[in-house]
């Protein structure tokens, strides 16, 4: 087939797979698709142009709206990538639970005056999250995929009720695998983590040395298991100190020359006063950063390209969500499922540090 002789309009539909006819289409042209969803009441725009659409890149459409930011155009509507949307008192959202695995379920229940409906994706979800249907790692269809939508909900107390509405789902259908029904962003291939690539390790060597630090792959594995910050984090908590192991040699050494025990421990005792964020700093000194420093600018998190800046922000991203100190109350995340953006946009950091922290320590 010739791309080139398609219209946009039968293009956007080959790409959407008739979608699009479940649709009201409002406008659709080279520079815009606007449609609505007349089942959930919900409108939205997309610039096609801004999105990089045209008749001449049809393969790679999937990629594009992936990456295409519908807030832009749509500045009341709120996108989590990968996960689901909220807009006009509407929102929508990714589940799993094991009860639904085998059962296209359909099931409806109201919290006060909040419509609450689990089950298939409606068209606007599939709409704008296409995308995630050609990833390797979805049976290409909406089939394995169902959603939890909350309807007549103010955005200020969205999270809280879809925790709510988990709860109730937990009671109404027991899971025989003592697992709980939980919103999640489809990683898929791991596109929203964006993992740093790695050397395959493809020596010949077959033979490792048990390291003396083994505890921390316990936390490293962990983290990647459950895409866990704060493991990734712990990771780079148990170097603190044993980055400054050639402090501790300086003063050895002096004692062994004054064998002054009082100036030892007044000296070591300064080592563990430092403070957090500034152990942080030293450890971060001591890596290659380069490459985390460019990625952190380019996603936001930080503001110059410093590893003193990224200390900073990091240790404050991890004091929100660990506890909340009086100074920060503003600013600390619940654990709730809306929560996992900042989460996702510090998860290739940590990860690519703990990595660094691995290789530099424990090699």
């Amino acid at each position: 087939m010739n791309f080139h002789e398609e219209t946009i309009e039968e293009l956007l539909d080959m790409y959407y797979q008739g979608i699009l006819d479940e649709l009201k289409i409002l406008r659709i042209d080279m520079v815009k698709l606007v449609i609505h969803d007349e089942r959930i009441d919900s409108t939205i725009a997309i610039d096609l142009k801004r999105a990089g659409i045209d008749t001449n890149s049809p393969g790679w459409y999937n990629s594009k709206f992936e990456k295409y930011d519908y807030q832009i155009d749509n500045p009341k509507l709120k996108y989590y990538p990968r996960k689901g949307f909220f807009q006009k008192e509407y929102c929508e959202f990714l589940i799993t639970y094991s009860p639904f695995y085998n059962d296209s379920i359909q099931f409806n229940f109201s919290i006060d005056s909040i419509d609450v409906h689990i089950g298939e994706p409606s068209n606007l979800f599939k709409l704008m999250f296409n995308h995630i249907i050609y990833d390797d790692h979805s049976d290409g269809t909406w089939d394995m995929f169902q959603t939890i939508s909350l309807h007549g909900v103010k955005e200020s107390e969205a999270e809280v009720i879809l925790e709510q509405a988990l709860y109730y789902l937990s009671r109404k259908f027991p899971s025989d695998y003592n697992d709980y029904p939980e919103i999640i962003t489809f990683y898929g291939e791991d596109g929203q983590i964006d993992h740093f690539e790695y050397d395959n390790d493809d020596s010949t060597e077959l033979s490792y040395t048990k390291s003396q630090y083994n505890e921390v792959f316990i936390f490293y594995n962990e983290a990647r298991r459950k895409h866990d910050p704060l493991s990734f984090y712990r990771v780079l908590e148990y170097f603190f100190i044993i980055n400054r192991k050639s402090e501790f040699n300086s003063i050895i050494d002096y004692y062994n020359q004054d064998k002054n025990i009082d100036k030892l421990i007044l000296d070591v005792t300064k080592i563990f006063r430092k403070d957090e964020e500034k152990l942080l700093a030293y450890l971060l000194n001591t890596l290659d950063t380069k490459e985390i420093l460019s990625l952190a600018l380019k996603k936001g998190l930080i503001e110059k390209e410093t590893n003193e800046d990224l200390a900073q922000k990091l240790y404050n991203f991890r004091n929100s969500i660990v506890h909340s100190k009086k100074e920060d109350t503003n600013k600390f995340l619940l654990p709730g499922p809306l929560s996992s953006m900042e989460k996702d946009k510090w998860l290739p950091i940590l990860e690519k540090l703990a990595m660094n922290c691995i290789m530099y320590f424990c090699n």
